[in-house]
């Protein structure tokens, strides 16, 4: 339960933020469908669960202190490949030589044009 809750959150929170609902639904993508085969439950079960669940306060609030707990550690790995990305980028970028460019005799072309015409 605690694994399907968090991905419903990161997917409710995808939806109010970054993810554009309209383009997503024309393109066919539902991320509740997704949801539910990734966790091989169905609408109807997802929901009989949460429900059971949430009839025991004490018991929801486990999960989904749970739940929380597992999203700090997803942020904290996101954000750790986040700046190992970074890190990355700066080392090849600061190893790069700087591009130099030739310099290139226009007057020659200049004149073959003009002997052209």
């Amino acid at each position: 339960m605690v694994e399907i809750l968090a991905d419903a959150y990161l997917g409710n929170a995808a939806r109010s933020k970054s993810v554009n609902n309209r383009i997503l639904r024309t393109k066919g993508v539902h991320l509740d469908s997704i949801l539910y085969t990734k966790h091989q439950v169905d609408s109807l079960t997802f929901a009989e669960s949460n429900n059971y669940y949430a009839s025991n306060l004490d018991t929801y609030t486990e999960i989904i202190t749970k739940v929380e707990n597992l999203l700090m550690k997803r942020k904290a790995l996101m954000d750790s490949l986040g700046e190992k990305k970074k890190k990355k980028r700066q080392d090849t970028s600061a190893n790069e030589k700087p591009k130099t460019f030739k310099s290139v005799d226009t007057s020659q072309s200049e004149t073959a044009l003009e002997e052209e015409e």
